[in-house]
């Protein structure tokens, strides 16, 4: 959460974390140079706001996130790009919170009420740069999931990535017969 009027006396803080796991199938078209994957996988997460004005608030989450996420794109030798249409379906597991005013409480829980076990729309492009079966992954993606409230932003609607794709088939590991 952070405070929409004036970020800097922000009166929250906030930290998480996140992981995901995903498997996957990797083609091409007709021209080499574009190729397609599909990968599904599972993420989970958890969030933690703490308040810095008032002693004790706090607003804490854990969620779980499967996804498909399909991409197309550009391949060379050593750099791919993508665009990548990720649809997730995003369920908070457990919520706690304390707040001093009643309705800040009431806010907290029509919040995950309304967000809770939806499906969500994740565009995204990366970039992957590296040699044969290891690549870098960056990628930026930004979410469909919105907040409605004008005083705090409590949805990060955009993030930036980085990972390691490790690319695990026979083709890197069969030798070729010697000739005889």
């Amino acid at each position: 959460m952070r405070n929409v009027s004036s970020p800097e006396t922000d009166e929250w803080e906030g930290k998480g974390g996140y992981w995901e796991l995903g498997s996957g199938l990797y083609g091409g078209f007709n021209n080499p140079r574009f190729r397609y994957e599909a990968v599904l996988g599972f993420g989970r997460g958890r969030i933690e706001n703490t308040s810095l004005v008032t002693s004790g608030n706090y607003i804490n989450s854990t969620f779980i996130k499967p996804f498909i996420q399909p991409s197309w794109g550009f391949v060379s030798r050593f750099f791919e790009f993508a665009f990548t249409p990720r649809i997730a379906f995003l369920s908070f597991q457990d919520t706690h919170d304390y707040q001093l005013l009643p309705e800040q409480r009431l806010d907290v829980t029509e919040f995950f009420d309304q967000r809770n076990n939806n499906f969500v729309l994740e565009p995204g492009f990366t970039l992957r740069g590296g040699y044969e079966g290891v690549m870098f992954d960056l990628q930026y993606s930004f979410s469909t999931l919105q907040e409605v409230s004008t005083e705090f932003t409590v949805i990060n609607d955009g993030h930036f990535s980085i990972g390691v794709r490790f690319l695990i088939s026979n083709r890197q590991y069969t030798r070729k017969k010697p000739k005889t």
